[in-house]
């Protein structure tokens, strides 16, 4: 199967890129997803990670 990706839509995901984040395009399903740097460094240190507490805190 085919997904079929708008190249504005690219763009405009391009443009809300801030300098600690990335986003990133699942190719299976054609969302977009954005990544902190943080995240990113975790994921390449292999290390375990909890992506909610990364992005909002400690909420408990």
């Amino acid at each position: 199967m085919c997904i079929q990706i708008k190249l504005k839509d690219i763009i405009e995901e391009m443009e809300i890129q801030f300098e600690e984040s990335r986003s990133l395009l699942k190719i299976k399903t054609g969302e977009f997803v954005l990544i902190t740097s943080e995240e990113l460094r975790a994921a390449k240190d292999e290390k375990p990670f909890d992506i909610a507490l990364i992005r909002y805190g400690n909420y408990g």
